[in-house]
């Protein structure tokens, strides 16, 4: 009686594979060699691959706007034009993140040509 209970549990475990070709699709796709180099690749439960450029706006601590575009070869911030960028992600509960704040500080009265974006999360 065991040994038809052992059966019939492992028939169940391993038989009840459901994976459908479609959604392996999603990921074994590969760009071609003719898509544009650095668009990142999107890939949907069709198989579709579609380029996404996408253009969003962040608000700052000084009620400024920053308009950010993503391009070929990473974002492009259009207000700080020229600069060397530092994209930071914090959070204000964070205890190394806050001890941070006073380096960056003061990498920005060093360097003027250095702007930070810090984002909190």
């Amino acid at each position: 009686m065991f040994r038809i209970l052992a059966t019939i549990a492992l028939l169940f475990l391993f038989g009840c594979d459901s994976k459908t070709q479609k959604e392996e699709s999603i990921f074994s796709t590969t760009a071609q060699k003719n898509d544009p180099v650095g668009v990142p690749l999107v890939g949907t439960l069709d198989g579709n691959i579609s380029t996404t450029i996408e253009k969003f706006t962040l608000n700052t601590i000084d009620g400024k706007q920053l308009n950010i575009s993503e391009i070929e070869n990473g974002l492009e911030f259009k207000e700080l034009k020229d600069k060397a960028i530092f994209l930071v992600f914090f959070g204000y509960r964070c205890p190394p993140c806050v001890r941070e704040i006073p380096v960056l500080i003061e990498l920005t009265k060093k360097y003027k040509d250095f702007a930070i974006v810090a984002i909190e999360v």
